[in-house]
């Protein structure tokens, strides 16, 4: 007698292609395996923009310096053709974000001499404290690290000497 299979490969290989192009999981799939992009711009919720007076050229070199000096971050992702960074492991100057949470920050320079600078995240409250972090330095400011300490905890004591 044969045993009958369910779960060969066949099956197994349609059913997580199935999974991943169904709904809204094919952004979060697409994401899982190559990272953020310029299209999740259009349609990021949590986005900040600045104009500044300098060059694009001038503005990323500042850029990269700052998260990878002043917020200890890493930038996986970097294209300078498209004006285009990604980064992450906030986490050691932004505390209560997870160390995988990215941050996409685009350049657009719409006239000679300015450089708008579009910071983008999925978590609202890092968009923010990087957009407004980095917008300050950017204009001439030093960053205020960390903004977000973690508060330490009290040491748990009990009140009482249980009997055991």
């Amino acid at each position: 007698m044969q045993k009958i299979k369910f779960f060969g490969s066949r099956t197994a290989v349609v059913v997580a292609l199935c999974a991943a192009l169904a709904g809204c999981a094919q952004y979060e799939v697409r994401r899982a395996f190559f990272g953020m992009s310029k299209d999740d711009l259009a349609t990021a919720t949590n986005k900040y923009s600045q104009t500044f007076e300098k060059d694009a050229s001038v503005v990323w070199d500042e850029t990269v310096k700052i998260l990878t000096d002043d917020f200890s971050a890493r930038i996986y992702s970097q294209d300078k053709k498209q004006w285009f960074i990604v980064a992450y492991r906030f986490d050691k100057a932004y505390p209560n974000v997870i160390d995988t949470t990215d941050v996409g920050i685009l350049l657009a320079s719409p006239q000679a001499g300015k450089t708008e600078v579009t910071v983008f995240s999925d978590n609202s409250r890092l968009a923010g404290w990087v957009s407004e972090e980095l917008f300050s330095v950017l204009a001439g400011g030093e960053p205020k690290q960390p903004v977000n300490p973690v508060i330490p905890q009290k040491e748990y004591r009990p009140t009482k000497k249980l009997k055991l």
